[in-house]
């Protein structure tokens, strides 16, 4: 068990950089499933729902 530890102790960066952008993207998608929520809400209200709030759910935050 010790050599295998030694050997590819390497290993923790590529699989910590995985487990990274997982959790950045599940965070990206509940995000935008939040914003979509939001825009339902707006759209039940019968009101236009902000720009922010719509290019938020298509993903251009930017």
């Amino acid at each position: 068990m010790e050599e295998l530890f030694r050997d590819y102790w390497w290993l923790l960066f590529p699989l910590s950089w995985m487990v990274y952008a997982g959790w950045t993207g599940f965070l990206h998608e509940r995000r935008r499933a939040e914003a979509f929520k939001l825009i339902r809400t707006y759209r039940e209200k019968g009101q236009e729902p902000p720009a922010e709030l719509a290019r938020m759910a298509l993903g251009r935050e930017c």
